[in-house]
């Protein structure tokens, strides 16, 4: 969509405010990685985060996330955390045979992991089996469906913690621009220039949220994280895992305001009557949920209100 925008404005230099507009402007993604561990004071609370099948081939897990309070009064922006199974799950060898499953499937031994399950594999060869049967089963239905339930059964490490991972928002900035190229494609029209940056505020946010997380698990006694590393280190860490790229977010903002926007809260351009657009490309913010949801909703309200101009 930003790509037909980005074309209909090169032919018309001054459509959505020109060259300095908004168009192209605030292009984002999102931040996920795993950082930390956590315990729980009572482990078998873990459970409750696992995978679960609500009905035939639909799966969902409960998240944590900060209030809205919380949202308003801390420096971090919407983040959601989820438990989910160590990577080496020291203390149960089929959890190893899965680990050693997925690496094969994805060709992903260059962490110089892989030799360590296989290693633990052909210590208990029957366990770690039965464990491989469930792994190729799991890896057959992600092939055949396009979805992976993740963990539905949740196995602490021998340190009696489980692996912590986050989804968080990145902060629009006008920095990050998608533009037109001077090469071209097969069919001779202009490839995508993309300007994308996380920046310091984007992983200052996500180790705020961990460490806030810890202190309400501290004070309520119900837990604490473990973080893998130092401050320091582990902001780095954060930085080098902020690679996005599946998420598609911004470009043509929502905005009353046709110098901030491309759009109004019509989905309507600003400077074309007759064209509405439903896309992710329309977010102000990118918040820290995957955008499909919100895509299909904006795409039915508008729908609906293009019938009732019809």
């Amino acid at each position: 969509m930003l790509r037909l925008l980005l074309l209909a404005q090169h032919t018309q230099p001054a459509l959505f405010g020109g060259a300095d507009g908004p168009l192209g402007r605030g292009y984002m993604g999102h931040l996920t990685g795993s950082i930390s561990a956590i315990t729980l004071t009572d482990p078998a609370g873990a459970q409750a985060f696992a995978c679960r099948m609500l009905e035939r081939g639909v799966f969902a897990r409960r998240r944590l996330r900060p209030t809205d309070a919380a949202l308003r009064a801390e420096p971090f922006g919407n983040i959601a955390f989820w438990l989910d199974n160590p990577s080496e799950a020291r203390n149960n060898v089929a959890a190893i045979a899965r680990a050693l499953a997925t690496r094969l499937a994805a060709l992903a031994g260059q962490n110089g992991q892989l030799g360590l399950h296989i290693r633990k594999f052909a210590r208990a060869p029957i366990s770690a089996a039965v464990g491989l049967s469930g792994a190729v089963f799991q890896l057959l239905y992600a092939k055949l469906s396009g979805g992976y339930p993740g963990a539905v059964d949740l196995i602490a490490d021998a340190s009696g913690a489980w692996r912590l991972c986050y989804h968080g928002e990145q902060m629009r900035n006008a920095h990050n621009r998608v533009r037109l190229h001077d090469a071209r494609d097969s069919l001779g029209l202009p490839k995508l220039a993309i300007d994308f940056h996380m920046n310091d505020a984007d992983f200052e946010s996500v180790l705020a949220a961990h460490e806030a997380l810890d202190a309400d698990l501290r004070a309520s006694g119900l837990g604490a994280l473990r973080f893998d590393a130092g401050r320091a280190e582990t902001r780095a860490a954060i930085a080098s895992a902020a690679r996005d790229g599946y998420h598609q977010l911004g470009g043509a903002a929502m905005s009353a305001d046709p110098s901030a926007g491309v759009v109004n809260a019509q989905c309507r351009a600003h400077d074309v009557e007759n064209l509405w657009i439903a896309s992710s490309c329309v977010f102000a913010s990118g918040g820290q949920a995957n955008p499909t949801l919100t895509i299909i909703a904006l795409a039915r309200r508008l729908a609906a209100a293009l019938a009732g101009r019809a």
